[in-house]
């Protein structure tokens, strides 16, 4: 069962990389700069207001998202899908709490 959940779809290597695996690690690297981008904002208007420590569980989700998304960068296991899948939900879950309760104009993080 281990191995089903560690062995790589698919590896980054750079000698081998198609325009394709170029592109797509290029895409999660970028996309993991935004979520710690939007960890950075949740954290400064937490700083800011400091509402609940829910807040820096928000942002510390998007940090472990962004993280996801580097280690996507490298390869692709189902632990990592998996892992992106339960971080996702929390994040979802947080961001609701946060609209809801404290910040209910914003609309963006």
């Amino acid at each position: 069962m281990l191995d089903v959940l560690t062995t790589p779809w698919w590896e980054w290597n750079s000698a081998t990389a198609s325009p394709w695996d170029w592109l797509y690690r290029t895409f999660n690297l970028a996309e993991a700069t935004a979520w710690m981008t939007f960890a950075g904002l949740v954290l400064r208007r937490w700083l800011q207001h400091r509402h609940s420590p829910l807040e820096l569980a928000y942002a510390g989700a998007f940090v472990t998202f962004g993280l996801t998304d580097v280690a996507e960068a490298w390869q692709h296991t189902l632990a990592l899908l998996l892992m992106k899948g339960v971080v996702l939900v929390a994040l979802l879950w947080l961001r609701a709490i946060s609209m809801r309760r404290w910040h209910p104009g914003s609309r963006l993080y």
